[in-house]
Parts: C-alpha cells; structure tokens; sequence
C-alpha cells in the first residue's frame, strides 16, 4: 500500500478532490522536512537542524508554545524568509491517522512551555511522531548537535558561550527522557 495513488488503489475519486478531506481514504502522506540552521564544523561540530513532520498537508512543529499545526512547511518558511520550504524532505509512507490525531497523543509529551533547545525541541518532536505513526526514528544526523550539545552541557556551559548566555535550561525539560517517551508511544 505504501506509495500508491488513489487510482491505483481504485478510488474513483480525482486527487484534488481527496486533498481537501480531513483524511483520504487510503491515508495521507507522512513526510519529515528538515533545514540546516547551522553550517558543519567538520569533526568539531555537527550540523543543527529545525525538523518537523507532515501528515497530508499540515506540517506539525514544536516550539516554546507547544506543537503547532500549520501548512505548506510554515516553519521552515519562518526560519529562513523567502525560502520555499525545507532543504530536505523525506517520505515515510502513508497512514490513516490525522494530524488531529497526532497532536492529541504528542501534546502529552510535548507541552506548550516545556521546549529545551538541547533536550526536548523540533528534533524531538519530530523522532517520537515518526515512530508513533510509522515505526521508524528521525535519522541521527537530524539530531547529532542535540545529542553531543546535552552531553556536553551536563558538564560544561559550551552551549552558553555559543549563544552568549542567551540558553538556560528548561526546567520543565529537565526530566524529558527520548528513549523513555519512545517506549511509551510504541503502547499506543
């Protein structure tokens, strides 16, 4: 079923039509967008990336507010102005839940006020919502920065001379746990 269009499935129904439902019969396409936010410093350090997920047409993100619905990759627009969307988009298939769906079960994890650039961001976000709909995580290279900024920061502030002193840690964050919270979604 995965990456099969609405004839070749046998839907009488034209695509334009089916893009306007809240959920097409056969599913709606689930994508990752991703845009580098930072350049690699070889070795020294990794790439940062602003990641969010796309079920159909609305992308969904986290930030300081909570997870946002928006469409047409909004978030990557508000990063980069004039940019069309995000540098890198990966599709992971098709599924019958709805972006109202997703939302319900994610804002348990992922609530407004609890963002931490290191430990619970997009890039988070993104990694338990792949794996709660697909079975599959967010590649390594989309959160290599998170995982060696959090390791570094538990022993020295790095991250805060790189922002100059604009990051402190969230303490709503603080007891976020990835590996945990992707345990509990794989129940669902």
């Amino acid at each position: 079923m995965l990456g099969l269009t609405p004839q070749e499935m046998g839907a009488n129904v034209p695509v334009e039509l089916l893009q306007d439902l809240k959920l097409a019969p056969y599913g709606q396409p689930v994508r990752i967008g991703a845009t580098p936010l930072s350049t690699s410093m070889g070795d020294i350090l990794p790439v940062a990336w602003h990641t969010s997920i796309s079920i159909g047409t609305t992308e969904l993100s986290f930030c300081p507010t909570g997870v946002v619905p928006a469409r047409n990759w909004l978030s990557h627009k508000v990063l980069h102005p004039g940019r069309e969307g995000p540098e890198v988009v990966i599709e992971f298939g098709y599924s019958t839940t709805s972006a109202v769906e997703v939302v319900s079960a994610m804002q348990t994890f992922f609530k407004a006020g609890s963002y931490d650039l290191l430990r619970k961001n997009c890039n988070s976000f993104t990694n338990v919502s792949l794996f709660w709909l697909m079975g599959v995580r967010l590649d390594d290279k989309f959160t290599a920065l998170d995982r060696a900024g959090a390791s570094i920061e538990s022993s020295i502030p790095l991250v805060q001379i790189f922002t100059l002193g604009n990051y402190s840690p969230n303490p709503e964050a603080l007891k976020f746990d990835l590996e945990e919270v992707l345990r509990l979604v794989n129940r669902f």
